[in-house]
């Protein structure tokens, strides 16, 4: 198990509107979830909690803790590190696109805002905000709740060590929160995706009935755990009459579509997006052994 901490220092009076709370809580949180699921694998666990609230202005500790088996890019050691780089790059911003970024050999890009100031940071850093419109949606959120509310006068945001040390930390001024209180554009450095249709035994790991939930598989060739969508109406027809019948373990030859997006080095980033097109064969498990208790055997003889 391994845990993040994130504190937020909502600068001013030590008392915050219930409203703002609410707005920049539920922005981090989403945030969070964003860009856990970009880079941690399917199968581990992540919880964010409220560790604490302090005075002094009014301070919000969250932990991120994770069970993490598996990560999906190299720099996904820490959640909150990406997050803090997210913040550092949209108060480089200051509310208006880039004109330029650069992708460089070591691993890390540069932004060039429309200032023409430069800001390196981890690419991954870049990417999972860049190709994430709801992230910029839900941060814009946040500057805005904070931007509106008089008692609130800066935002300071601290990735903390397990001893409580500040390992980076991001301060926005009331000009910052109001530059970058509105969702910049990024589409046009959004990467590029790439679309692929294959043939796969997948085995179903958990399914749902309920909406347009994704099911959970298992592709057999890797055993690599991915989430899709079912688009073959026949066999959801099927499967809501009763006259297909699936659980967890049976095996779908389907015709699956991937959808993963490259960075502009080529590069694979994030999760990729799948869905099931047309299910052409399924093999249910074998039923479990029977256990017949001593008195229901037979012991006659033939």
């Amino acid at each position: 198990m391994e845990k993040e901490s994130l504190k937020m220092r909502f600068n001013g009076s030590d008392e915050i509107g219930l409203e703002t709370l609410t707005d920049s809580l539920n922005a981090t949180l989403d945030c969070l979830k964003i860009i856990a699921d970009e880079v941690v694998a399917k199968d581990d666990y992540c919880k964010f909690v409220v560790k604490n609230v302090e005075k002094g202005s009014f301070i919000i500790d969250i932990s991120v803790i994770k069970e993490v088996a598996e990560r999906l890019v190299p720099f996904a050691a820490s959640i909150v590190t990406i997050l803090t780089g997210i913040f550092a790059i949209r108060k480089h911003l200051k509310g208006k696109a880039p004109t330029k970024i650069e992708n460089k050999t070591d691993g890390n890009t540069t932004i060039i805002n429309a200032e023409g100031e430069n800001q390196t940071l981890n690419t991954t850093v870049v990417n999972v905000y860049i190709n994430n419109n709801d992230m910029e949606r839900k941060l814009s959120q946040l500057s805005s709740a904070l931007a509106k509310d008089d008692a609130r006068t800066t935002l300071t945001v601290e990735e903390n060590d397990d001893k409580g040390n500040v390992v980076s930390s991001v301060d926005y001024t009331k000009t910052d929160l109001q530059n970058t209180s509105t969702a910049v554009d990024l589409t046009s450095f959004q990467s590029d995706s790439e679309e692929t249709i294959n043939e796969v035994w997948l085995k179903i790991k958990k399914l749902y009935f309920q909406g347009e939930a994704k099911w959970d598989f298992i592709i057999d060739i890797g055993s690599t755990t991915i989430s899709a969508t079912i688009e073959d109406a026949i066999f959801l027809e099927g499967i809501q009459k009763g006259t297909i019948y699936v659980a967890a373990e049976t095996k779908l030859l389907a015709k699956l579509r991937s959808v993963r997006r490259k960075d502009k080095t080529g590069q694979y980033i994030g999760k990729g997006q799948y869905s099931v097109l047309e299910v052409k064969d399924i093999k249910n498990p074998p039923p479990e052994p029977v256990q017949l208790s001593i008195d229901e055997i037979d012991t006659t003889d033939d």
